[in-house]
């Protein structure tokens, strides 16, 4: 069972009656590092981290972020949907597509690799290009080293990476 911690906190009286408030949760096992700020009605401002082997399991990219947010997080759809710009609707066929699909927990315990989840919110690039783009340019890492942290060949991750280059660089000309 995972030992997860949970902080609260608020500025002036009651947790519940303040529109702003902090939520803190850490989870050492999986390496998860959270810091929600809630906002009027619930909005969430986000700083997650997920780490690399969620993406490493066979799932699609969506599928995949949105499982181990839901199991792992605890988050709820319409919370995951916010955080990463799409429909709860869309995040609820996700996670139940991978809910179908056997599930391969590989904890890849000597990658520290963390990826922060703001960067799925560009709906132009796919998961896969977002990911690729980041792990490439912000983590400095080699098509070869990014296609074992994922399980996929390197020609895919080079392949990615090109296509969100270019999607960026029609998007700067239109």
């Amino acid at each position: 069972m995972k030992t997860i911690t949970y902080i609260a906190s608020n500025e002036e009286g009651n947790l519940f009656f303040q529109n702003n408030f902090t939520y803190i949760a850490s989870n050492t096992k999986d390496g998860l590092d959270i810091n929600y700020a809630f906002q009027d009605k619930g909005t969430v401002k986000e700083s997650i981290s997920l780490p690399i082997y969620v993406f490493s399991n066979g799932l699609s990219g969506l599928e995949a972020i949105s499982r181990y947010l839901v199991e792992t997080v605890g988050l709820r759809y319409c919370q995951i949907a916010d955080l990463l710009n799409r429909d709860d609707r869309t995040i609820w066929d996700a996670y139940n597509g991978a809910k179908q699909k056997p599930h391969e927990n590989l904890h890849n315990s000597t990658s520290c690799v963390h990826v922060p989840l703001q960067i799925f919110n560009n709906r132009t690039l796919s998961i896969l290009e977002s990911l690729t783009v980041y792990l490439k340019e912000e983590a400095n890492l080699r098509y070869c080293q990014i296609s074992s942290l994922l399980n996929k060949d390197a020609r895919t991750i080079w392949t990615a990476y090109h296509r969100a280059i270019k999607k960026r660089k029609n998007a700067t000309f239109n």
